[in-house]
């Protein structure tokens, strides 16, 4: 289990700290989370997240299915 959090936790500070632009994945969840075959973490479904252009906490949500 250790591993796959920290694997995750890499990689998503890889995407948001990539040079030029960071990447918010907007939509991340267990099942967005995929073991290869051995075992190391990919963060998939990426079609919801955003190009970041600032530092700033960003905020977006869903309440009980409605979009905000």
């Amino acid at each position: 289990c250790y591993r796959i959090i920290k694997g995750t936790s890499v990689g998503l500070n890889h995407l948001h700290n990539a040079k030029g632009t960071s990447i918010l994945h907007l939509d991340l969840k267990p099942s967005n989370i995929l073991l290869d075959k051995n075992k190391e973490p990919k963060i998939a479904d990426l079609g919801s997240s955003r190009l970041g252009a600032s530092i700033e906490t960003q905020e977006s949500g869903t309440l009980k299915g409605i979009t905000l």
